[in-house]
């Protein structure tokens, strides 16, 4: 491209030193060449500049760059190093989470046990208390007979004596006989 221009240059420099006839064929060739040549040197210059403010501008560049991929490495090492730590205390954590609900699980299959035994106990009192209810009334009843008459007879005694008997069996079957205690 450089040819090309000169070549132009010196064709227009040829044929402006046609025009000017005054001056020796000589002068004429040393007049072009040293215009070409200060021309050559200004655009030369000018290229010069170009060239060096591009090239600034591929250093500052590639370095903002380079320093970018850098810190951006730096980085992701780090954050996976925080997303290693953090995975492994996940883990911990999801370990114990699943511990205390099998912990959980255990306690609430012993207190729907206890919960079952105290219901059984429960009704087995309530039965017991039932009967001894039952009882004490029938000795009760028996006591008033015994009061109401002023000599009993043998089939009022033989009667409050079978009512003593059921009372004191059921008594022994309760558990609650005054010889154990």
């Amino acid at each position: 491209m450089r040819r090309s221009l000169a070549f132009v240059l010196v064709a227009g420099a040829i044929n402006e030193a046609r025009c000017v006839a005054r001056e020796s064929p000589l002068d004429k060739v040393v007049t072009l060449l040293s215009d070409l040549q200060t021309k050559l040197l200004s655009e030369g210059e000018q290229e010069a500049a170009t060239y060096e403010k591009f090239a600034c501008f591929c250093k500052d560049t590639t370095k903002e760059k380079v320093e970018a991929i850098t810190k951006g490495e730096d980085s992701q090492a780090a954050l996976s190093a925080t997303i290693a730590e953090l995975t492994s205390q996940r883990d911990a954590h999801d370990k114990a989470i699943q511990d205390a609900e099998e912990t959980i699980a255990d306690l609430e299959k012993d207190q729907k046990e206890a919960d079952e035994a105290r219901a059984a106990t429960r009704k087995e009192y309530d039965a017991n208390a039932k009967d001894l209810q039952a009882a004490l009334d029938a000795l009760e009843g028996a006591i008033k007979t015994l009061k109401a008459s002023k000599k009993p007879s043998f089939a009022q005694l033989s009667g409050v004596s079978a009512t003593l008997r059921a009372a004191v069996g059921l008594a022994d079957a309760l558990g609650l006989s005054g010889a154990e205690a």
